[in-house]
């Protein structure tokens, strides 16, 4: 049983697309000069999901991290790029 999913649905398709992975899933969400890229994977055997802002289909190679989403305290938190950092590399 696959551990992490991602599913991606349009106001063009019948139905939604869903993807598993055991290690990592990735989706890139995108119009022609901006979008948003999460990476989930699992960190020290949590979920944890990485959140990228791009340039879109125009420039998809450019990506900025913004933050990280994962438990803190039994509950799922967004944590900034500075906090997240901190907390991983003290």
């Amino acid at each position: 049983m696959s551990r992490l999913y991602g599913s991606v649905g349009s106001d063009t398709a019948k139905k939604e697309a869903t993807r598993r992975g055991h290690k990592s899933v990735t989706g890139h969400v995108r119009g022609w000069a901006s979008g948003v890229k999460v990476v989930a994977k699992i960190y020290d055997d949590l979920d944890e999901f990485e959140i990228y802002a791009t340039r879109g289909s125009d420039q998809s190679t450019e990506e900025e991290f913004i933050g990280v989403v994962h438990l803190v305290k039994g509950k799922p938190k967004f944590l900034k790029r500075m906090t997240w950092q901190k907390k991983i590399y003290p």
